[in-house]
């Protein structure tokens, strides 16, 4: 094979990989923008802290039934406030509009995962963090989540602290 043919190669794989990265995050952005809020309730976790930094693992209490499939799309109800509430496993009918359609897989362990199962945050802020009971997620009308922040028991977004601010609030030694 020659030079020329293995570069071609090459750079035909790295060119299709590209879009194959731009295509998902086109994705992604376009559920953030346009897909629909809900908030699902959380099991309690305490913030841990790892190497990359701090974080939560999320632990969702959504599906109460232990005799469900391990994967498939769950039928939530959704309230004034869209936090999502158990309704059904999806049979293919069609979804009230009270209602949201949600993929999810179940774990070796029992846990319902929807897709994102951690939330990282600014070290320094495991007490802010700790206050969630929410996890808020932008979801398509097919069931595809995508997370976009943690909520406290009132249903309100938890800020992210602007680490300017945080840097400001910190005294410094003079």
């Amino acid at each position: 094979m020659s030079i020329a043919l293995r570069a071609s190669l090459f750079l035909g794989g790295i060119i299709v990989a590209l879009a194959i990265i731009n295509v998902q995050i086109s994705k992604k952005e376009s559920l953030r923008q346009s897909g629909g809020e809900i908030l699902l309730p959380l099991r309690p976790v305490d913030p841990r802290s790892l190497m990359q930094g701090d974080y939560m693992v999320l632990h969702y209490a959504i599906l109460p039934d232990t005799s469900a499939p391990d994967s498939g799309t769950l039928v939530l109800a959704l309230d004034q406030k869209h936090i999502a509430k158990f309704q059904r496993l999806d049979d293919g009918s069609p979804v009230g509009p009270t209602e949201q359609r949600l993929h999810y897989k179940r774990t070796f362990d029992g846990q319902v995962r929807v897709g994102a199962e951690s939330f990282f945050f600014q070290e320094g802020q495991r007490d802010r963090y700790s206050a969630a009971r929410y996890a808020i997620l932008h979801v398509s009308p097919e069931g595809e989540a995508l997370l976009i922040g943690l909520a406290d028991e009132k249903g309100e977004i938890i800020q992210r602290v602007n680490e300017s601010k945080a840097r400001a609030s910190v005294p410094q030694n003079q």
